[in-house]
């Protein structure tokens, strides 16, 4: 049997707390031998370099749109997520994995060699 990496889909406003010690949890996390794949999305007035780091590998970052509505935003990032769940499974078993079919309306991408 073969067995993918698990995914994460992290949606969070990009500004951690002063005392979080995130960045160190997500080296350990990244660092263990069966560690995520990790798709970044930042909501709100998020911090793109934050959302950056976060992510496993460029083009897996994604920030809020200038001015998107955050309530639809999050019903559509569900919506996204679910259909991404159906369609990577079904891509499994065709033979060509993929994570992310469709990135959610009014996320774009973040392009991690110009923060």
């Amino acid at each position: 049997y073969r067995v993918n990496r698990p995914a994460v889909f992290l949606l969070t406003d990009g500004y951690p707390m002063s005392d979080d010690l995130w960045q160190e949890a997500l080296s350990d996390l990244q660092n263990a031998p069966h560690h995520p794949n990790i798709l970044a999305f930042g909501i709100g007035e998020s911090d793109a370099q934050i959302i950056g780091q976060m992510a496993s590998k460029n083009g897996w970052a994604f920030q809020a749109a200038q001015g998107a509505d955050t309530g639809a935003m999050l019903s559509e990032f569900m919506s996204s997520l679910t259909q991404s769940v159906i369609s990577s499974g079904t891509s499994v078993a065709n033979g060509s994995p993929e994570i992310i079919t469709d990135i959610p309306d009014d996320f774009v991408k973040i392009d991690m060699d110009e923060l």
